[in-house]
């Protein structure tokens, strides 16, 4: 699919790592990720989300603020889906403080 007619943009690309997400296969979306970067495709905002997702649902949310981080780096619309993501993810970790920090910034 990758290499057949003109080069793939960021929806096709990122029909991979959702995919990836709905498995919660973080390896495989973060790998897909990678290779969406290195062919110069932009992510968006569904990009992020499903990294953040899965990182979250699967307790890696050092690495899903290191993406939810890069989300606001690079000048995306932070909607309070992907704090919702975030908090969910904390609250299921126990860790309470950080999730009131995550509302207090989507309350901003």
């Amino acid at each position: 699919m990758l290499t057949i007619g003109p080069g793939p943009d960021t929806t096709t690309h990122n029909t991979l790592p959702v995919g990836s997400c709905r498995k919660d296969n973080s390896s495989e979306a973060e790998e897909i990720f990678g290779v969406m970067l290195c062919r110069g495709v932009v992510p968006d905002l569904v990009s992020f989300s499903s990294l953040i997702a899965v990182f979250s649902r699967n307790k890696y949310l050092d690495q899903a603020l290191v993406y939810f981080g890069d989300m606001k780096k690079s000048g995306l619309v932070l909607e309070n889906v992907i704090h919702t993501i975030l908090i969910n993810g904390f609250c299921k970790n126990c860790n309470m403080l950080e999730a009131l920090k995550k509302r207090d910034e989507m309350l901003e």
